[in-house]
């Protein structure tokens, strides 16, 4: 992905004398192996483009090794089956933020809040009694809750 746009210098640059007050930027993203770069060149009329910065991030999709991933997501689908069993959700409705607090000081590092998320789509709207409903509460924002 690639964008050009105009921009003030005073935007990035302190204010010189005899600097153009606007330049033009070329920003570029691509992605290289399990990394993501962003780039971005000032263009010149008459000279070649000049790279101002260049900055790399691990792809947030590939941040974990298979293995990572599902001993994350057994550990998650296990402290959700605890607080299921305790009946966490069945006094009032939870945030997801209080969810992840409880299963963090449970289980310490082994809890992330991706893995937890998919943890708790899995149980949503299972039959059985050990199901969980979300909505949308008015000052809650989204919430969990027993079925």
């Amino acid at each position: 992905m690639a964008k050009i746009f105009n921009c003030h210098t005073v935007d990035f640059f302190r204010s010189i004398e005899g600097i153009p007050k606007e330049i033009k930027l070329w920003a570029v993203q691509s992605r290289q192996g399990d990394y993501i770069q962003y780039q971005v060149f000032q263009l010149h009329e008459e000279q070649p483009m000049e790279l101002l910065y260049m900055l790399n991030e691990m792809d947030p999709l590939k941040r974990y090794h298979e293995n990572e991933a599902v001993t994350f997501l057994h550990h998650a689908r296990i402290e959700l089956s605890h607080l299921m069993m305790e009946d966490f959700f069945n006094n009032q409705p939870k945030t997801p933020l209080e969810i992840f607090s409880v299963c963090r000081n449970r289980a310490g590092n082994l809890i992330r809040a991706v893995f937890l998320e998919q943890a708790l789509n899995e149980y949503l709207g299972e039959a059985n009694g050990q199901g969980l409903k979300r909505y949308k509460h008015k000052d809650m924002g989204f919430v969990y809750e027993a079925v």
